[in-house]
């Protein structure tokens, strides 16, 4: 995929021409859409984010405060009619600015039920939320797009799933933190900390765990200083061994899944970040574990390889990829990766 300068300084995407409408997010609206009066208008704090269910994702529960200093583009959806949802956009989207400061949440009134069956036909790169009031709240029909800026404000909202264009992308996402795989580490606490404690809440935020625990413990230890804020940093530490244990939890319930590639990329994070400290000894021994099982290894490697040729479809389109696909299945054919390939990617000629 090329990248060309249009009018006004937007970027627009070249994209083969059988799948250029579906997915530029820098084209006009495919669809005319009119702008819901909300108490979440542009310019206003957005309001909660919550969902019953989450899948596709490792880390704290995701809260408007967790996403501090981090970009989000809410895509709103139903499951009856995928099309609709413009799937393929949104994963451009991702694969362009994921790993920039912005994150995607796609959020559906639908049941996990509905949304895992979706799942299975779409396997989409990002969290899905399902069993979410966030549509009715928003005051969002079925299909809707917002953004929200690093300071948790509206910066642009519509009632289409394809109407973010990727200028407003690159306006939102401009000094954003880049986390990479620590976002998957942050830990965001939900009650305000003592300011001694502000170096260690600091760390936690950026995923990093291992030195937010020597900053807590400091103070613990201390023999000077008050003792609430030694009270405050030993509750503090208690909620960060409960959030790496809950990541742990987080990590085989996407394994389960077969997103292994996710899995193993968070596991990696958590594991090296803590390898120092008793807190990270089940993190560690479970990589080890892992690294050491051969289906593991052949699993992670096909989604790996997946990945190459996905980031190859966007650039180049379906049919130069098509042999690569067909070459993976050969190589890897009872991977999870396979099985994406045989039902998502090769039955449909983009």
């Amino acid at each position: 995929m090329t990248v060309e300068t249009a009018a006004k300084g937007r970027l627009v995407y070249a994209v083969p021409m059988a799948i250029g409408k579906m997915i530029s997010l820098t084209a006009l609206l495919l669809v005319s859409f009119s702008v819901v009066a909300s108490a979440q208008d542009e310019g206003e704090r957005a309001a909660p984010i919550e969902a019953s269910t989450w899948f596709g994702w490792i880390g704290e529960e995701p809260r408007l405060e967790a996403f501090e200093g981090r970009a989000v583009l809410l895509h709103f959806f139903v499951c009856k009619e995928p099309k609709k949802s413009h799937w393929l956009g949104v994963m451009r989207a991702q694969r362009e600015f994921g790993e920039k400061g912005l994150q995607i949440l796609a959020v559906t009134p639908d049941g996990a039920g509905a949304v895992k069956t979706l799942l299975d036909e779409f396997p989409l790169p990002f969290p899905v939320g399902a069993g979410s009031g966030m549509n009715s709240e928003w005051g969002m029909g079925e299909y809707g797009q917002v953004l929200i800026d690093a300071k948790g404000e509206v910066f642009y909202r519509a009632g289409a799933s394809n109407a973010v264009w990727d200028g407003k992308i690159l306006k939102v996402i401009r000094n954003t933190k880049r986390l990479g795989e620590r976002a998957h580490l942050r830990l965001t606490p939900e009650e305000e900390q003592p300011k001694k404690l502000s170096k260690a809440v600091d760390l936690l935020g950026e995923g990093q765990l291992a030195k937010a625990a020597d900053a807590l413990e400091k103070i613990i230890t201390s023999g000077s200083g008050k003792e609430e804020d030694r009270l405050a940093a030993t509750t503090l530490r208690e909620s960060l061994k409960a959030h790496v244990s809950a990541l742990l939890g987080m990590i085989e319930a996407e394994r389960s899944r077969g997103e292994y590639l996710l899995a193993m990329r968070a596991l990696t994070a958590l594991a090296g970040d803590l390898k120092k400290l008793p807190l990270g000894a089940e993190a560690v021994a479970r990589l080890a574990e892992l690294s050491a099982d051969e289906r593991h290894i052949e699993e992670v490697a096909a989604a790996e390889k997946l990945a190459h040729i996905v980031e190859g479809f966007f650039r180049r389109g379906w049919e130069k990829n098509k042999a690569r696909w067909e070459r993976l299945v050969e190589e890897h054919p009872t991977t999870r990766a396979a099985g994406m390939i045989q039902s998502f990617w090769l039955p449909r000629p983009w």
